[in-house]
């Protein structure tokens, strides 16, 4: 419920999203530290036992502060709250105990926290993340999960779900268009943001109902309820191209979406009379230009009386017959309009230095310009590429060993079609017996579910023990180059050591061709064609000078 700064000795607890302990027949089921209400009072733990029993003996502890427990009410039933005297569910259906202050241990840190039972059982509990007002976390079938509360009953919750429709192609220039947004869950509020930007350049506003204003889309949009909620938003600037539109739903999830952003101006010749509209169509590429694998195109579309809308912009190569850009497709929607409007065509694979045809076709007419393109320079990269993966693969595959004093970590990293990769090795304790921690993830955090310690391992050695370990890291997000993986190793009661080692990655979608590969293919194939060609060639030549000897002796004998 307030966010504090956690003393740096028991931030070891916090590497693990959820670390819980059954202990006989009693457990923690639910944990409410982020009240509706944004009060101490209304926090409580909820606990499980399948024998009666008596908290009375306990003492409960957050990070910062100790309480005791003091009985208000006993119920026959195997739920037990710990809350406070002012709390809204002390009349709840169990057995209810408080802590003898005003709050849980010195109130429960909405970020993260620990809490402890101690007594003859002990138990504990830690959490490292932020959960929506009104919701708690629940243990159920085996999982934590984050639900609506159920003091004093039976833990229960919903798959949340969220479907989202927006336009994917869309106008700059402060024209508004709509993101709709709807929710399984109708009965609690969100936090959201949507987020349009470029290379990080925020490009959006939106329009929040709360404040009745216009805003930045660094903002979130705070309590809103999502059954069919329409979100508006616009493009405050003039860029044009391609975009991410990123949707962050607190504490739940974020989606990724491609947009592509068009340039947004009409002439005074759109808004001509009647009596000057022309029934005769025509399109016009009035300029282009080349910006890094994208080539932006202004043109001029006027649609007469015609039924056909449809304007399409992409690069062909003549020579060869083939298109080497994606199309971009514009709609004139409206008769009798001219529209003046910037198209980004994405490039392919360019493999030729040369002139192209820059096409524009569409309501039955078609118009071409000469463009000149170079060779791609990822193509040129590509046996670059090739030989730093295999330098270092080779480099990976090594076993390294490190020395940090009071212990010591041998590793090496085994790679699977450079989208799983597994860091098998040692670590050797030198000092007392103590706990000790570690994980691994890759920048980006392109291997993260939810948290960069999802494989976390956790063990206790003594002194001069040795342990194997096995730290699996998936790739999961689309992705493509040199990332660092990072391993963690912590020591309870010392620092985290970080060790970093450059990795290539590749997790492209199955239906995007990959350049590099592509090139290197086709040299593959080239120089597998030639080598088969000498050697049926010098078969040839074997097989004559055989014919040539053998005839020579033949002739011999003959004579």
């Amino acid at each position: 419920m307030k966010i504090k700064k956690i003393p740096k000795k028991i931030l070891v607890v916090f590497f693990i999203l959820i670390f819980f302990n059954f202990v006989k027949s009693l457990s923690i089921i639910e944990i409410n530290y982020n009240p509706i209400n944004q009060t101490y009072a209304d926090e409580y733990i909820e606990l499980y036992s399948e024998t009666p029993i008596n908290l009375s003996e306990f003492t409960f502890c957050d990070l910062q502060d100790c309480d005791g427990l003091i009985l208000y009410k006993e119920e026959n039933s195997s739920y037990y709250l710990i809350t406070t005297n002012q709390s809204s569910y002390k009349d709840c259906n169990c057995s209810i105990y408080f802590v003898d202050d005003s709050r849980l241990g010195n109130g429960l840190n909405n970020d993260g926290d620990c809490i402890f039972l101690s007594s003859s059982i002990n138990l504990s509990f830690c959490y490292n993340e932020s959960i929506n007002q009104g919701l708690s976390l629940q243990f159920i079938n085996g999982t934590w999960k984050k639900c609506p509360l159920t003091p004093c009953s039976e833990n229960f919750c919903e798959e949340e779900t969220f479907f989202v429709d927006y336009p994917q192609i869309i106008f700059n220039k402060r024209k508004e268009f709509p993101v709709l947004i709807d929710a399984s869950n109708k009965s609690i509020l969100y936090d959201v943001k949507i987020d349009i930007t470029n290379d990080e350049t925020r490009l959006s506003k939106i329009y929040d109902e709360n404040e009745k204003k216009w805003k930045s889309t660094y903002y979130y949009i705070n309590s809103v309820n999502l059954s069919n909620k329409v979100f508006i938003l616009m493009i405050d600037s003039d860029y044009f191209g391609n975009a991410i539109m990123e949707i962050k739903i607190k504490n739940f999830i974020t989606f990724l979406y491609p947009i592509k952003i068009i340039d947004f101006f009409l002439n005074s010749s759109s808004q001509q009379n009647q009596t000057n509209q022309s029934n005769e169509s025509y399109i016009k590429i009035v300029e282009f230009k080349k910006d890094e694998d994208t080539v932006k195109v202004k043109i001029k579309v006027y649609r007469g009386d015609t039924r056909k809308y449809a304007v399409y912009a992409y690069i062909l190569d003549k020579e060869k017959g083939k298109k080497i850009s994606e199309e971009t497709i514009f709609y004139a929607l409206d008769k009798f309009r001219e529209y003046n409007l910037v198209l980004p065509i994405d490039l392919k694979n360019v493999k030729e230095s040369k002139n192209y045809s820059l096409v524009l076709e569409g309501l039955d007419l078609k118009e071409e310009k000469e463009i000149f393109l170079e060779k791609s320079q990822e193509i040129f990269k590509c046996d670059e590429i090739e030989k730093s993966k295999e330098e270092i693969k080779k480099e990976n595959e090594k076993v390294e060993e490190i020395d940090f004093g009071n212990f010591s970590l041998a590793y090496e990293i085994k790679s699977f079609d450079n989208k799983s990769f597994v860091v098998e090795g040692s670590l050797k304790n030198k000092g007392e017996p103590v706990n000790f921690y570690l994980w691994s993830y890759f920048e980006d955090c392109l291997s993260c579910e939810k948290s960069k310690e999802e494989n976390v391992i956790i063990f206790f050695l003594n002194q001069n023990q040795t342990i194997n370990f096995n730290l699996k890291n998936k790739i999961l997000k689309e992705a493509r180059g040199f990332y660092d993986l990072i391993i963690n190793v912590l020591r309870e009661g010392g620092e985290i050591k970080e060790i970093r080692e450059s990795v290539f990655v590749d997790n492209t979608n199955s239906n995007i061709k990959n350049k590099c590969n592509d090139s290197i293919e086709s040299k593959k194939e080239n120089k597998n064609f030639f080598i088969a060609l000498i050697f049926f060639f010098s078969f040839l030549i074997f097989l004559l000078l055989l014919i040539l000897v053998f005839g020579k002796k033949l002739k011999i004998k003959k004579d």
